[in-house]
C-alpha cells in the first residue's frame, strides 16, 4: 500500500558500504519512495555511515548534525533536508550496519524539527505492543546482543522468541556476570529465596563460561527470572 502512494512517504536507505547493498540494489526502480545511500562496496565499510555512531542515541537535531560526530554522515543530512523541504509527508530512514546484522529506523519529526532513532530492540517492543500481532502463533527474532530487558518482556507477551546467531554472546555473559557480582556484594538485603536465586544464576554462569557456546537464550530467561524476583537488579 505504501509503495502505491509515493507522494505520502520517502525512505532513505543507508547500507554503510556493506552487505545490505546487495539487497537494496535489487529494489525495483518503480519504488520511487526510496533513496539509496552508501551502497557501493568499493568504499570503506561503515565510514560516515551505518548504525555504529547512532548506538545509544535517541534524538538528533540539526545542531547535532552540524557540530556532532555526524557532520559527515550524508544519509542523515539528506533525511533532514527532505524533512525541511517536504514537512507534510512521512520521512524515514533504514540505517544498516556494514555487516548487515543491525537496522535502526529513523523517523523525521516535523513538529520538533529533528529525528527520532529507534533501535532494533525498540522496534521489537513497538511491534509486540500492537494487539494485532499478539498471538501464540507469532514469532519474533532478535540477536544475542539484544537488550535482556526487552527480550524478557517479549517472552512474557505470548510471543515465540527466536534468536539469531550473530554478535558476541561472550560480552552478554560477562555483562550479566558483572551484575550478579554487584548483587552478591549486597546480598544481606535479600530474602533467603532471592539469595538462592542469585547463587543459582551465578553457578549457571560459571557452567556457561566453561562451555564452548554459552546460551544467549538461557541468559535471557535467567535475566527475566532475576528482575521478576529482584526488580532493583534492572
Amino acid at each position: 500500500m505504501i509503495l502505491d502512494r509515493p507522494e505520502s512517504i520517502n525512505i532513505i536507505t543507508d547500507s554503510a558500504f556493506g552487505a545490505c547493498q546487495v539487497i537494496v540494489q535489487h529494489f525495483p526502480k518503480s519504488w520511487k519512495i526510496f533513496q539509496h545511500y552508501n551502497a557501493d562496496c568499493s568504499h570503506e565499510i561503515n565510514r560516515f555511515s551505518g548504525v555504529a555512531d547512532l548506538e545509544g542515541t535517541h534524538w538528533l537535531s540539526e545542531q547535532h548534525l552540524k557540530n556532532g560526530r555526524w557532520k559527515d554522515y550524508t544519509a542523515l543530512h539528506q533525511l533532514f533536508q527532505n524533512l525541511q523541504k517536504h514537512p507534510k509527508i512521512l520521512h524515514l530512514s533504514w540505517i544498516f550496519d556494514g555487516d548487515g546484522d543491525r537496522c535502526f529506523i529513523l523517523v523525521a519529526d516535523p513538529s520538533r524539527q529533528g529525528i527520532h532513532i529507534l533501535s532494533g530492540d525498540a522496534l521489537m517492543l513497538l511491534i509486540s505492543s500492537e494487539s494485532e500481532f499478539q498471538s501464540q502463533n507469532k514469532y519474533l527474532f532478535n540477536t544475542i546482543e539484544s537488550d535482556l530487558e526487552a527480550s524478557s518482556r517479549i517472552l512474557g507477551m505470548q510471543f515465540n522468541l527466536r534468536q539469531c546467531a550473530v554478535g558476541d554472546k561472550w560480552l552478554l555473559l560477562e555483562a550479566f556476570d558483572s551484575r550478579i557480582k554487584i548483587l552478591k556484594e549486597h546480598v544481606r538485603k535479600f530474602s533467603g529465596i532471592n539469595k538462592d536465586l542469585i547463587d543459582h544464576i551465578q553457578n549457571t554462569l560459571v557452567v556457561m563460561r566453561k562451555g564452548i557456546r554459552p546460551s544467549a537464550f538461557e541468559l535471557t530467561r535467567l535475566w527475566r527470572d532475576l528482575i521478576k524476583e529482584i526488580p532493583e537488579a534492572n
